[in-house]
């Protein structure tokens, strides 16, 4: 049994990719093993095997006979050389995640980018795994511009635990002098692939014909050891057919293997001539399809008799119930149906509406195209664009984006509208936002200028918001709805994933006013018949909205719904739900269900990582490490905001969001007891909602409190304001027990009833202590559990700055931010007013509770702690 993984089909696949071209390919049933063959392929680890050889060699069969038996780890990627770049890359890559679920989380499925750079990353990464792997490369060479220089450079940048397998019918053009000169080359050429006597011996007894029969070995020598053409030979000689043009076919090197296809093909019967060309129509198929193929004349044991001869069909990858036709055979069968005119446009049409009811598009549009019926391809692209990009499937939209419109100049810019799609759906930003720059120009002579104006709006929307620029937004929205529509307007599903992406940047900042507007405007547009991704917006914009205002129990609920949605369209790319994800974080965080809150923020930090949606990926980040500082985890939490100033300073993330990153910082130094730097964050930050919230929290960490007559005039629209209204109130008559019970009681009351619980587990110890007291006096379920937080909270405190073991204090803080500078010691003593003596002492006791024995190291430790 073979001990090579066999990919089980669960996870994401990268978009456009048959699982089949990326795993070793099953072996036909028929299958003449080979594995005398396998010293040719040479030792494991570094070198290149090249086995090239035309078709019908067995190429392919006897490197997956090998494989199957392999003890190491193979991966597989067949390629058929006439993809774009792109695409080759999404193969590589899932061939490699098929083997290594984990591989290059970096990567996604994205044009966006220098090819050469992802596969220096990619070589690098495949290096790293420590282990010895061969890569198996089926037919491959990318056919395009830049297809030999790209090929010649991954050749060069192969590590030494990777034994690279080339499967070709002709030479490559690129130089594997690498290799040769340093003995690591193995080639496997036709010669060494032509069937032995012996098999050819075996394949005449599995055909019960007599090899020392001199017409019968006359005709098989015919084949000079070609292995499909003896099988073929042997399976007409087997049916009677004793006379073939095989020979002079070959004597004058007309393509001998067709023309010995075609003999075999006509040596079935009428029906089974008429079944095959049925079946030709696609290159894999299942049981259900071709019944709807052949009809009446459906049989499984005519599809299984097939499967046996291993001429015509085999089955998909380790399937028993999906056939995939020989390439060459296909070929011909096709050839053959073309020069009989045999009409296929009606099964083709049926294929299409089949397709469809599977929601198979991709499959359904290549039908359509087969019949030549361009208005059909034009309405199934505008019917399933949306849903391509809700998918994630950007080089369909590409493939296809010639038929959204004709050859006039208004038809060429529509086509232009479904590529600006594709390539945002690629996450291509830089082209998208180019396309899209174009577009607006031209639109101005175009007599639906005004519809791909708002196309082209749309797409910088979502350039804008991936690249942070909030603000850019707001300008392009205004632009778009100061301009009047007179020749074309965007339809409502449209409109409504366009406020879905206005929703989302109110979430980051959490304007509750904002959402509401949007949603309210959404459910304007919402009318039946809309796309299949407007049900989830609608929840997943409700469950914002119901967040933002402090509706905690019903927010968490509505997005698991919207979750669950999302999960099973599998949505991704731009439409995937990173809004979901961040509102079930933020109320397992408000429940002080901690463990469930990071889990969901990682989610979100990695899908955004992937897709270059760097307010997501700052937002979750920003959570991650609040988290880490309720828990105490200075240490992470300090080394998480390193990274985070890295990755913002590395990636070229607008400086519009640099305020998500100060957040952290803000958060770290409140947590730190440094305010001074946290008021210098602070008074940099932009106004929004968000910030609001945490210039509250910060003033009541510093002890400053508004007065209760001013904070009576605060709104209260919601369970949210209200509850921190309540809780200000109670902060500033902290001293007068009484009444300052009384606004804790009402907002513990508005909290019960609304899932609100963290807010106050993060309160002072004064006002915690208040609440346990409350708690004691009238237990319910809910304060019973917040009781235990404030506990838990309590039991685990952690002290100041880091993982220090004695805080630094206030006047300690201003002293090692100045011994950062080259002051003299009795400079620093002056400008803080204190004696030479005062200042000693505390030198004595910063370098105590940093654990260093001079100032150079203070101030080294310092830097480290982010005290400095």
């Amino acid at each position: 049994m073979s001990a090579q993984k066999i990919y089980s089909g669960e996870g994401d696949v990268l978009p456009g990719i048959n699982l089949s071209q990326t795993v070793v390919p099953a072996i036909p049933r028929n299958f003449l093993s080979r594995k005398e063959l396998f010293s040719l392929i040479g030792p494991q680890g570094k070198g290149a095997t090249l086995v090239i050889a035309p078709a019908g060699y067995g190429k392919t069969s006897l490197i997956a006979e090998w494989a199957k038996s392999n003890s190491s780890k193979t991966i597989w990627a067949t390629a058929g050389g006439d993809e774009e770049i792109s695409f080759f890359k999404n193969v590589v890559f899932q061939a490699v995640r098929n083997v290594f679920p984990d591989f290059a989380p970096w990567y996604q499925s994205t044009s966006q980018g220098d090819s050469r750079e992802d596969f220096r990353k990619f070589f690098k990464d495949i290096e790293n795994l420590q282990e010895e792997i061969t890569f198996v490369l089926d037919n491959g060479q990318v056919n395009s511009g830049d297809s030999n220089p790209l090929a010649q450079f991954m050749l060069d940048l192969i590590p030494d635990n990777l034994h690279l397998i080339v499967i070709r019918r002709t030479a490559p053009l690129i130089s594997y002098s690498r290799f040769a000169q340093a003995g690591d080359l193995n080639l496997i050429t036709a010669a060494d692939l032509k069937f032995s006597n012996h098999e050819i011996s075996v394949i005449a007894e599995q055909k019960k014909l007599d090899i020392q029969d001199p017409e019968v070995k006359a005709i098989l020598d015919l084949a000079g050891g070609w292995p499909v053409a003896i099988q073929m030979l042997a399976k007409n000689l087997a049916k009677g057919a004793r006379q073939t043009n095989f020979a002079l076919r070959v004597s004058s090197d007309k393509d001998p293997l067709h023309l010995l296809v075609k003999e075999t093909f006509e040596l079935l019967s009428s029906e089974e001539q008429g079944q095959l060309i049925a079946l030709a129509t696609l290159k894999e198929f299942d049981l259900d399809t071709a019944q709807l193929i052949l009809g009446k004349g459906y049989s499984q044991q005519f599809l299984n008799k097939l499967v046996a001869e291993g001429i015509y069909l085999s089955t998909a990858g380790e399937s028993t119930s999906k056939y995939e036709f020989h390439p060459i055979m296909r070929e011909v069968i096709n050839q053959i149906a073309a020069s009989r005119k045999i009409d296929r446009t009606d099964l083709h049409k049926s294929l299409v509406d089949h397709f469809l009811q599977r929601d198979d598009m991709s499959a359904a549009l290549d039908q359509a195209y087969m019949t030549n019926d361009y208005v059909r391809m034009n309405e199934l692209l505008r019917a399933f664009a949306r849903e391509m990009v809700a998918t994630g499937q950007g080089e369909q939209l590409l493939r296809w984006a010639r038929f959204a419109g004709d050859e006039s100049p208004q038809g060429l810019l529509m086509r232009e509208t479904v590529e600006i799609m594709g390539h945002l759906t690629n996450l291509d930003y830089r082209l998208a936002e180019a396309k899209s720059q174009s577009l607006m120009l031209r639109a101005k002579e175009s007599e639906i200028g005004d519809f791909l104006k708002r196309i082209a709006h749309s797409a910088m929307l979502y350039v804008e918001f991936a690249r942070g620029n909030l603000l850019q937004m707001d300008e392009i929205f205004t632009e778009m709805l100061a301009n009047p529509v007179q020749t074309g307007d965007l339809e409502n599903s449209d409109k409504i994933a366009v406020l879905r992406l206005l929703a989302n940047k109110a979430l980051i900042c959490e304007d509750s006013d904002a959402l509401k507007k949007y949603l309210e405007s959404a459910q304007e547009f919402a009318t039946s018949g809309l796309a299949m991704g407007v049900p989830f917006t609608l929840n997943a914009m409700q469950a914002m909205s119901l967040y933002t205002e402090g509706h905690y129990y019903q927010a968490c609920e509505l997005a698991q719904l919207a979750l669950a949605q999302a999960q099973e369209r599998n949505f991704r790319g731009v439409s995937a739900p990173y809004e979901v994800h961040l509102v079930l974080a933020k109320c397992y965080e408000e429940f002080s269900r901690l463990d469930e809150a990071i889990e969901h923020l990682e989610i979100l930090k990695e899908m955004a990582g992937k897709a270059g949606q760097w307010p997501w990926y700052l937002t979750a980040d920003s959570g991650l490490i609040k988290i880490s500082l309720t828990k105490g985890d200075f240490p992470q939490a300090r080394e998480s905001l390193r990274l985070q100033r890295e990755l913002f300073a590395s990636e070229g993330i607008s400086r519009a969001i640099s305020w998500l990153v100060d957040i952290s910082e803000i958060d770290f130094r409140c947590a730190s007891k440094d305010f001074d730097r946290a008021d210098s964050l602070l008074k940099r930050l932009p106004q929004n909602p968000r910030v609001e919230q945490l210039r509250d929290d910060y003033f009541r960490g510093t002890g400053k409190q508004s007065l209760e007559s001013d904070i009576f005039q605060t709104s209260e629209k919601n369970p949210r304001e209200k509850i921190r209204k309540y809780l200000r109130l109670a902060n500033s008559v902290a001293d007068r027990e009484k009444e300052c019970s009384q606004y804790l009681r009402q907002a513990l009351s508005i909290g019960a009833d609304s899932g609100a619980q963290e807010i106050f587990v993060r309160q002072s110890d004064s006002i915690t202590s208040k609440i346990l007291k409350i708690a004691s006096e009238q237990p319910t379920l809910y304060l019973d559990g917040l009781a235990r937080a404030i506990t838990a909270k309590i039991r685990g405190n952690f002290e100041g700055q880091g993982n220090l073991t004695e805080a630094l204090t206030t006047r300690e803080l201003e002293i090692v931010k100045h011994l950062s500078t080259s002051k003299p010691i009795n400079t620093i003593a002056e400008s803080l007013h204190i004696s030479h003596n005062t200042i000693k002492t505390h030198l004595r006791n910063v370098y105590r509770k940093l654990e260093v024995g001079d100032r150079d190291a203070a101030v080294e430790r310092a830097k480290d702690l982010l005290l400095v």
